[in-house]
Order: C-alpha cells, then structure tokens, then sequence
C-alpha cells in the first residue's frame, strides 16, 4: 500500500512540475509579446527614427534584450533601420496591418472636418488623440497656414496622461480618484523624462483647466511649442481624448478663450457621434482599482 501511496505521490510532484512548466513557458511567451509591443510602440513614437538608446531608454530592456527583438521585428517587416544613422523606423509590414486596421478603427471621417475647421480658424496645427491605457496618442492632424514644425509634434506621438495639453485636459476631465491613480501610475515616467512637470506644476495645472474648462501647454514639454486642449467625453461622460490646437509662440489669454470655444464646439460636436461606430476614441485611461 505504500508502494503504492509513493507511486501516486511521485506522479503528482512530476505532474505538478510539467504544469509549471507550461505556465512559466507561457508566461514567458506572453512577457516577450509584451515586449515587442513596447518597442513597436517605441519606434512609433520616434517619428524621425529611433535609436537603440531610444527603445532602451524607454522600455528599460537590457541593450541585448532591445537589440534582438528589434532585429526579430526587422526580419518580420514590421521595423525597418536606416542604414545611414542607424535609426529604426516603422516598416513594410506595419502600414499594412494599420491599413487593414483603419477599416475597422479609423476616426478620420469621424474628425477631418471638425479638424479642418479648427486649422482654419487657429491658422496653426489641430490634433485629434485618444486615450490609450496611461497614455494619451495623438491619431489625426490637420494644418493651418502657419503650421508648426513636424518634429515638434506629430501623429503617432504619445505621452503619459498628465503631460501636453491633451494629457492634462483628460487628466482634468476625470474624477479625483482616478486622476490620483493615474498620476501615481506615471509618475516614475514623469520624473525621469519630464522633469518640467513636477508634482506641484500638473496639479496648478490640472486645476487651472478644471476652473477654465481647457488646458494650456506653456511650451513645458518642447522650447516654444504652446498648446491648447479640450477633452472629448463619451456618452457616458468619461474622458477618452482630446481635440488641441498646436502653436509655435505664446498663445495670449485672449486668443486662448477663443481658440477654447472652438474646440469645445467641436469637441461636443464629435462626442455625439461617438457610439455609433467602432473607433479609438471609446476607452478611458485603464488605472488600477
């Protein structure tokens, strides 16, 4: 009988080791998607090429770690490196899957015209971004006669809720709660690429925009670069983006109460039609509860 208790024993212990196995495997699977998710994401954001420091710096993967995925997606199509400076770009494979995306996701016919009016008025750059986790992604633009500088800003460009004006109008769009996770979620991206935005200067300027009803970049994340932003609700209320006015000088306090009424109009304008189609602009920043 002891036999036999030790048989059944073993089999357990080593049926216990094969299923931890298969988890940590696929734990391991679901890490290195992780990964390369990031680094996609990373290359994305440098709009002009991004170097190997760049995805370093911004994943925190070890430079082999970054190295190799970035070559995987290399052989994949879906990056492609500049020879000449040896910079990483979107590749082939990347605006093919984005194409067939667009079917589905695109929010161009859904804010083209209300962008092109703003660009009209403002005579500078309009975005339209959306809320994507803790990160505010800048989706569609449109341009006035005195546009900015693309390196400035451009689509494709993201940053932590909290940081532009389009991360503090959502971020000041959103209850206390909730905007207290999200800023304690970004905080550690806050202090080591955003040194401007300190503590104390995103909460003066999150409650500035609550008591204005829009939020102001003084040129904090780029020299010169100002902004001016509303946030687009859902028909729930909760803030899933942005509708912001690009400007390459100081935007007066006049000319800022102008421009806000604008982009609210419009901004009301697209939270109606919102619902009525699949599209980016329908999930709110994903905190911690």
């Amino acid at each position: 009988m002891g036999h036999v208790s030790a048989k059944l024993g073993a089999a357990k212990v080593a049926t216990a080791k094969v299923s931890l196995r298969e988890s940590e495997g696929k734990a391991g699977h679901t890490q290195s998607i992780e990964r390369a998710a990031a680094v996609l994401r990373t290359v994305a954001r440098f709009g002009g090429g991004a170097r190997l420091a760049d995805v370093v710096a911004r994943t925190h993967l070890a430079k082999p770690t970054a190295h190799r995925i970035l070559s995987g997606l290399v052989r994949a199509g879906l990056v492609e490196q500049e020879r000449e400076r040896r910079c990483y770009h979107l590749g082939p494979e990347a605006f093919i899957l984005g194409a067939v995306a667009a079917d589905r996701y695109s929010v161009h016919d859904l804010c083209q015209p209300a962008l092109q009016r703003l660009a009209a008025v403002s005579q500078s750059t309009v975005f339209l971004s959306a809320v994507r986790g803790l990160e505010i992604v800048y989706l569609e633009c449109a341009s006035g006669s005195a546009p900015i500088k693309p390196e400035l800003l451009q689509v494709g460009h993201r940053y932590p809720i909290g940081i532009s004006s389009a991360g503090q109008a959502v971020l000041a769009a959103m209850g206390d709660n909730t905007a207290k996770k999200v800023l304690i979620a970004n905080a550690k991206r806050f202090d080591e690429f955003y040194r401007a935005y300190t503590p104390a200067r995103v909460h003066q300027l999150m409650e500035r925009a609550r008591v204005d009803g829009y939020a102001v970049n003084p040129g904090l994340v780029r020299p010169g670069l100002w902004g001016i932003s509303v946030a687009v609700r859902d028909a729930g209320g909760k803030p899933v983006g942005a509708l912001s006015i690009a400007n390459s000088g100081p935007i007066s306090p006049e000319r800022q109460k102008q421009l806000a009424a604008e982009l609210k109009r419009e901004a009301r304008g697209i939270s109606d039609q919102l619902g009525k189609t699949p599209n980016l602009l329908q999930r709110g920043p994903t905190v911690a509860h």
